[in-house]
């Protein structure tokens, strides 16, 4: 067995103050090391086992035996006069194991579920058989009170304190008398006051009660408005405040500090719910016995008032001090004198460095009481270089001119490209191209199917259809001798049946001029550069004014699109009108060569800006570029540009986003 597992099992024993709240520990501990379902501890010492405490890791799912109640007392009975622990095969598999503690006999129980093979079995026995070695050394030599109503019960912190106060007054190791002699006193408060520094007389206030007293931790909390925080823990350089345990003792001190009143645990008195609430989840966490919360305020307080007594500002709560011990109780008789007193100069050495921190302006004036060892006859000669050394530096940002330059991103992209639209709604019938493919002004791309403008030019020619036959019908009735009085209202109705007609026939020609756009075509020669475009584009349906591919001239000339920040704008209209409204120079480079540099002209930029997703209000700037040596042509690559705007000097070209974001979010809003 590790040595890890040996302090586990021993701060279980220290945490419990009965042997069932061991027992019910201890058998939580063995389900979670070995899978179990449950566990039973029995009492092997009369004729019939009695159960001291029992575990059961679902409590809704309770454990089904494979054999008899009467089977089952029978196997117990022979696990404990076996020398060597068992197993019974079964669903669950039942371990057991003995745990002799001097003359008493004890069983461990425990019950798993998880199919093992025989070597898992083997092994899982082998180490229960240690484990409860060992537990049965630890509890040996720790007394530990056997109260059989207690099993499988946690006992509350009054009830715990009342067993612990009985037991320590039976113990005559556990009255410590302590005695502070005026030269350990005259120390402690010497280093005490020693620093005015709020974290470090806290580190001295944890560190040296800690060493009068020889009890196990001290620690020192500052309280802020609702917030309590430890800001110093005996023996620690640093707090851990992801420790659960520190956790534990900030929720435990808020709310004992709220009573304004010095705390002592254990004691008789029955505790509110609030704080016996904080104080069962910290002892569950610690392994503390006694404990003593005393609270610090911003001016003397003087605890034992009299009733008619009231003072003019009541003081506030500014820290409180907590002192720990794990191995023995404390008696109240004997501790509190020695404990008010140490408590009683940390407060002072506390609130003393409290108050100083809290001066106006305390930084300040901090700074201009440290300067003055600048101006030392030791350090004159340092302090008169480093003087010289700053003014050169300002010398420098101020009058040493460098290159102003506004940086954004862009892309790369020819000055030839079109994106090709469908003209009507349908579904792709047909791709004519495929990525990479050159192509000719003019030329299909694809073709759309649009069932509905079919029907409607069938519906049309067959209108037409219809109207020729009437109209013939009607001149054959007219050339008719026996209706020739009725030739004038027939006419009538031919003239008006020939303008339906006329009127189906420009529908028709509408409904056939429409159809040419279910053929969509090039609007420029160039390079189909959509990639994977027959997949993606083959029997998909598509809406009218919808991007369907790309097409560029690669072989052209290329520019660059670049996106320029809303707060980056006025520097470079600025420098454009300076430049007498002539193009402004931009350095680049490209994402795929970041290698070399390139230079190009700002030859268009907008007059309104966009706001993208990406970057959020930006101006849109064209770059021509001019370097003779450019050939990476690679459509949509990414850039970083500087765009040139003159001569600033260094300070004002380092530091002017930092001088803007004064101007924008302190000095706006001020003035």
């Amino acid at each position: 067995m590790s040595t890890i597992e040996q302090h586990h099992l021993q701060r279980i024993a220290d945490q419990s103050r009965s042997l069932a709240e061991f027992y019910q520990r201890f058998l939580k501990h063995l389900c979670q090391e070995f899978e179990g379902t449950g566990a039973v501890a029995w009492n092997c010492s009369q004729p019939t086992p009695q159960p001291i405490a029992q575990y059961q890791a679902n409590e809704d799912r309770p454990i089904s035996m494979p054999i008899s109640e009467q089977k089952h007392l029978e196997l117990l009975k022979q696990a404990n006069d076996a020398s060597a622990p068992s197993v019974v095969r079964g669903q669950p598999l039942i371990f057991l194991s003995k745990l002799q503690r001097g003359a008493a006999t004890d069983l461990v129980e425990l019950f798993v579920t998880a199919e093992l093979s025989e070597e898992q079995t083997a092994q899982r026995l082998k180490d229960l058989a240690l484990i409860c070695q060992a537990a049965a050394g630890i509890t040996a030599r720790k007394t530990v009170s056997s109260d059989a109503s207690l099993a499988g019960k946690n006992p509350s912190p009054n009830q715990q304190s009342r067993s612990q106060s009985n037991a320590a007054r039976l113990d005559d190791s556990s009255n410590v008398n302590l005695e502070i002699t005026s030269a350990q006193l005259d120390e402690f408060a010497h280093v005490l006051h020693q620093s005015l520094n709020p974290r470090e007389t806290a580190n001295r206030i944890a560190n040296e009660t800690r060493r009068v007293l020889d009890c196990d931790r001290v620690s020192v909390l500052k309280v802020t408005g609702k917030l309590t925080r430890v800001i110093a823990v005996s023996g620690q350089p640093n707090v851990n405040r992801r420790s659960n345990t520190v956790a534990g003792l900030e929720r435990l001190a808020h709310r004992v500090l709220q009573t304004k009143q010095p705390f002592w645990y254990p004691t008789d008195q029955a505790q509110p719910p609030q704080i016996e609430q904080r104080l069962n989840d910290y002892l569950a966490e610690s392994a503390t016995r006694s404990m003593v919360i005393h609270p610090i305020f911003d001016s003397v307080q003087i605890i034992d008032r009299k009733p008619g007594d009231h003072d003019e500002v009541k003081p506030r709560l500014i820290g409180g001090i907590i002192i720990e011990q794990c191995d023995r109780q404390w008696d109240a008789g004997v501790m509190t004198a020695p404990i008010e007193m140490l408590t009683r100069h940390s407060s002072d050495a506390f609130r003393n460095a409290y108050q100083h921190r809290q001066l106006f302006a305390y930084p300040l004036w901090h700074w201009l009481g440290k300067s003055k060892i600048m101006f030392a006859a030791r350090h004159i000669s340092k302090t008169i270089a480093t003087l010289v050394l700053l003014t050169v530096l300002g010398l420098v940002l101020a009058l040493v001119q460098t290159d102003f330059r506004m940086t954004c991103e862009g892309q790369l992209m020819p000055v030839t490209h079109r994106h090709v639209f469908a003209n009507i709604d349908g579904v792709i019938d047909e791709v004519l191209i495929d990525h990479g493919d050159e192509v000719n002004q003019g030329e299909p791309l694809v073709r759309i199917r649009n069932l509905d403008l079919d029907q409607q030019i069938q519906s049309a020619a067959g209108r037409i259809d219809e109207l020729e036959e009437v109209i013939s019908a009607a001149r054959s009735t007219m050339s008719d001798r026996s209706a020739r009085t009725d030739k004038d209202q027939q006419q009538e109705n031919v003239s008006a049946l020939k303008a339906q007609l006329k009127s189906a026939q420009r529908e028709l020609e509408l409904f056939q001029e429409k159809s040419k756009g279910l053929t969509v075509v090039s609007p420029i020669a160039g390079r189909v550069v959509t990639y994977n475009v027959q997949d993606e584009l083959l029997d998909r349906p598509v809406e009218r004014v919808e991007s369907l591919l790309e097409v560029a001239d690669l072989e052209g000339d290329w520019i660059l699109e670049l996106n320029l920040p809303d707060r980056k704008i006025g520097h470079v209209i600025e420098a454009f009108q300076d430049n007498d409204r002539q193009p402004l120079t931009v350095e680049f480079i490209l994402a795929a060569d970041p290698e070399r540099t390139y230079h190009g002209v700002l030859s268009e930029f907008g007059h309104t800006t966009e706001m993208t997703p990406e970057s959020g209000q930006v101006m849109r700037l064209r770059v021509a570029i001019e370097d003779p040596d450019f050939d990476l042509k690679q459509l949509r690559s990414g850039v970083s540009a500087y765009v040139q705007c003159g001569q600033r000097s260094v300070g004002y070209s380092w530091f002017h986003s930092v001088w803007e974001f004064v101007q924008t979010k302190v000095l706006f809003p001020l003035f």
